[in-house]
């Protein structure tokens, strides 16, 4: 992944160097902008640990001068779908997708 910013993707790690959580933060077109990339957990009891990882992109993104997050945030994600709903981002166009089954 050529537009992944590694130094604000983060993993959270048991004693064991498990990966438990992690968030991926990725460079956008537009210069001043970066985007939340894929989110999960090893397990989804440990969702809410995402929270914590996206806390620290937002840190990340300010102190690096990003004016705006940018992320898709589909609700058949549960990974997602926490972070939403944990952080009060402002919510901007909603966007339906509808999928046509080809006839066998």
């Amino acid at each position: 992944m050529e537009d992944l910013i590694e130094e604000g993707s983060y993993l959270y790690l048991n004693d064991n160097n498990e990966i438990l959580a992690y968030s991926l933060l990725h460079h956008s077109e537009i210069e001043d902008r970066v985007e939340f990339g894929w989110k999960g957990s090893n397990h989804i009891s440990n969702k809410e640990k995402i929270n914590l990882l996206v806390e620290l992109q937002i840190n990340f993104a300010k102190r690096k001068g990003f004016r705006l997050l940018e992320g898709e945030f589909d609700d058949m994600d549960a990974y997602a779908m926490e972070v939403l709903n944990h952080f009060s981002f402002p919510r901007d166009t909603v966007l339906l997708t509808y999928q046509k089954a080809e006839r066998g």
